[in-house]
């Protein structure tokens, strides 16, 4: 394919990824102050499983706890990732210039991921530990799947390097998230509160770093000639052919 065709990807500056950071920890605060007003206020809903010292993951819980679960995932997610997409718009408009199709993406995604979700919560309904750990996995996997789908929508000739990087960063984030969860005690409120933080700290505060972090370093292959992760859009193979029925009819 002819260079000319070829959109140069994308090299964030570093006001770009510490504006990102910064915007996603203040949403984080603010989404995070908002989840666990809404857990404190559903407290009694198992708290005399607590009071009694029931074990967590045999206590026998109100049988609401699941659904009560899935809202707060579907609406902390949908929220978090809608005012993510609003930010970065506001912000960073010449890459994110499409505030409409970002919205679209992450409510579809949320729907999917919320049905998806729904059984297990179901399932596990009367494990008070393990509705909690699904609810962690559930908020990182949507900032994980919604992020991805807002960078493939935004450069889609790029879709794979995206997808790719956010593959490798989420098997890193479940790996460290697996590993908080194994030295801590969930029958502990702090121990609760900090399993459900992770999530977004690792999405919304690093993703903007890593993936700028990935976006420089693919740049700089870019700029040695190898841009081995571009994806030709159909209206780029549809000139080249043009430029070559030219060529050969000269």
């Amino acid at each position: 394919m002819s260079n000319l065709l070829e959109i140069a990807p994308h090299k964030p500056t570093w006001w770009e990824t510490v504006t990102r950071i910064i915007v996603g920890f203040i949403i984080w605060l603010i989404m995070a102050l908002l989840i666990f007003v809404i857990l404190i206020l559903i407290w009694w809903i198992f708290d005399q499983a607590l009071r009694n010292n029931v074990s967590w993951s045999t206590a026998n819980v109100h049988p609401l706890l699941p659904f009560i679960m899935m809202i707060i995932a579907f609406v902390s997610s949908f929220i978090w990732n809608i005012v993510i997409s609003w930010a970065y718009n506001l912000f960073f408009s010449d890459k994110y210039y499409d505030f409409v199709k970002m919205a679209k993406i992450v409510l579809i995604n949320n729907f999917i991921l919320f049905f998806i979700f729904a059984p297990l919560y179901i399932l596990f309904y009367n494990k008070i530990e393990t509705i909690f750990v699904i609810l962690a996995f559930h908020i990182l996997f949507s900032v994980f799947v919604c992020a991805s789908s807002i960078e493939v929508i935004t450069n889609p000739n790029y879709s794979v390097s995206h997808i790719m990087w956010s593959s490798i960063w989420f098997a890193f984030s479940i790996l460290i998230l697996w590993v908080v969860y194994k030295s801590i005690d969930l029958s502990n409120w702090n121990s609760v509160t900090i399993l459900l933080s992770l999530p977004p700290i690792l999405g919304y505060t690093l993703i903007p770093l890593a993936h700028s972090i990935w976006e420089n370093i693919y740049f700089k292959f870019y700029e040695m000639g190898n841009n081995f992760f571009y994806v030709p859009s159909i209206d780029d193979i549809m000139v080249e052919e043009d430029e070559n029925d030219t060529i050969n009819v000269d």
